[in-house]
Parts: structure tokens; C-alpha cells; sequence
């Protein structure tokens, strides 16, 4: 019985461990979309909240993009990552924009309508820290590349 309490005990504290790791390292504030479509939160078309990565581990979608339109992705991450990168590759996967640094905001123009993949990572942790918490929103955009 009481290897059994002990089990639970220690379950919850590495719950409880896992969960803090959350609330000590959020994300910086998302690079602003200078010419915003639509404003707010809800303007994301992808929206990455929270997410979190070890090295070099990519967070992926796929979305469908319309030829000619411009859209302006974000991507931050928190104080335990020094460096992260992000691309958007199209259906023959040749990478249409790519960019990296400590935060990324950069805009881009859809050369032909098609699903195109959006994916970032970080690529620099702090420290001996196997992991960040980050963030990242692709949004339509005025913007000019």
C-alpha cells in the first residue's frame, strides 16, 4: 500500500514539476504583423499557442495558400532557447521563405495557390535545458515581401 502512495505521490509532483516548467518560460510577445487583414487573435490562419519543442524538433502544418495574396508569419520562443528557425516550402517542396534568429516575423507572397508547408524549430537551447515553450501565427497580411 504504501509503495502504491508513493507511486501517486510522485506522479503528481512530476505533473506538478512538468506543469510549472509551462508557467517559468513563456513565449515572448509575436513579432507584430505590420499590415494586418484582420486584427486580433482570431486573425491566424495557423496559430501555434504554447507549443512545446525540443532541438531542432519541428512543429509542421499544412495550409492552403491563395496565389498572390501576402502572409505574415510569427514565431517567438522563451527565454530557454537562444535561436529558432521557420520555412515555408510549397507542393514540390522548394522552400518559398525561410528565416531565423532570436524571434522571426517575415513576409512572404504565395506564388501559385496550393497547399504549402509551414514549419518552425528551435535550433539553439540555453544552458542544459531540453526544451522551449513557443509560439508562432501565420495571418493574411497587406505586407510587401
Amino acid at each position: 500500500m504504501f509503495k502504491q502512495i508513493a507511486l501517486v505521490f510522485c506522479a503528481l509532483i512530476g505533473i506538478s514539476v512538468s506543469a510549472s516548467a509551462w508557467t517559468n518560460c513563456p513565449p515572448a510577445s509575436l513579432p507584430a504583423n505590420p499590415s494586418p487583414v484582420a486584427v486580433g487573435k482570431s486573425s491566424c490562419i495557423v496559430e501555434a499557442d504554447w507549443v512545446q519543442l525540443t532541438l531542432n524538433e519541428k512543429w509542421t502544418r499544412k495550409v492552403k495558400l491563395e496565389a498572390g495574396q501576402s502572409y505574415w508569419f510569427s514565431g517567438s520562443k522563451c527565454a530557454r532557447a537562444s535561436s529558432m528557425a521557420s520555412e515555408v516550402r510549397d507542393e514540390q517542396n522548394n522552400v518559398v521563405k525561410s528565416d531565423s534568429g532570436s524571434s522571426i516575423g517575415y513576409c512572404f507572397r504565395a506564388p501559385i495557390t496550393g497547399t504549402y508547408t509551414l514549419s518552425y524549430w528551435v535550433t539553439r537551447l540555453n544552458g542544459s535545458y531540453s526544451f522551449a515553450i513557443t509560439s508562432g501565427c501565420l495571418s493574411k497580411s497587406s505586407c510587401k515581401p
